[in-house]
């Protein structure tokens, strides 16, 4: 087990240890529903920039955030319409990733030239309790580096970053499976980025137009 590993029989103090390493400027390792994934606060630039160096990622493909609350977007978000609190009250916490507009607080690199931001809460419980720890968003983006599979748990984490991450919560092994849903308000529709974990069936047949 790699000494950057925080495993502990109370979860509690492992996702406030995490919480306060992330309040530092470390990067994290955490679980979420699907997969592990790794974070830092939104607005660590530095911190930003590296994971898109480890990830071996394109910078013109934006970090989703994960929050605490919805009262949290008002950190990062401009404005929210009806039917976006709408979409968040149906489907958070849980797997749907809604691309909301961003505010001045929010750093190029996790919005570009559309000003979008991808924000979920997430419906994994040591997640949550990091991100109410932290009190601020955090990038949940897939412990992976570009092409491979995301990591399920904390040696696939260590065989992709070695020791480029500060802290690994260790959860156990996740599931797997589908990554979230990404949707796009657009007028009165939902527009379908990417369909993940949440069917299109699910959102359509509350009452939503999918387009």
């Amino acid at each position: 087990m790699s000494s950057n590993t925080a495993v502990s029989s109370d979860i509690e103090t492992v996702c406030e240890k995490a919480a306060k390493a992330l309040i530092d400027g470390k990067i994290i390792a955490y679980p979420t529903e699907s997969s592990y994934a790794i974070g830092c606060r939104f607005d660590d630039q530095r911190g930003i920039e590296k994971i898109y160096q480890i990830k071996k990622r394109r910078h013109e493909l934006i970090f989703p955030l994960i929050i605490r609350d919805i009262e949290s977007l008002n950190m990062i978000v401009s404005n929210i319409n009806n039917i976006e609190r709408k979409l968040m009250e149906e489907f958070w916490p849980g797997a749907l990733t809604i691309l909301l507009d961003a505010n001045k607080l929010v750093p190029f690199s996790l919005k570009g030239k559309r000003n979008k931001i991808a924000v979920r809460m997430s419906g994994n419980m040591i997640a949550q309790r990091i991100s109410q720890f932290a009190g601020l968003p955090i990038i949940a983006t897939s412990a992976n580096t570009t092409g491979q599979p995301p990591a399920l748990n904390i040696f696939e984490i260590n065989k992709y970053f070695s020791n480029n991450i500060d802290i690994i919560v260790d959860g156990g092994k996740c599931k797997g499976g589908m990554p979230s849903t990404i949707v796009e308000v657009i007028n009165e529709d939902i527009k379908i980025i990417r369909e993940g974990a949440i069917q299109i069936d699910e959102i359509a047949i509350k009452g939503y137009r999918v387009i």
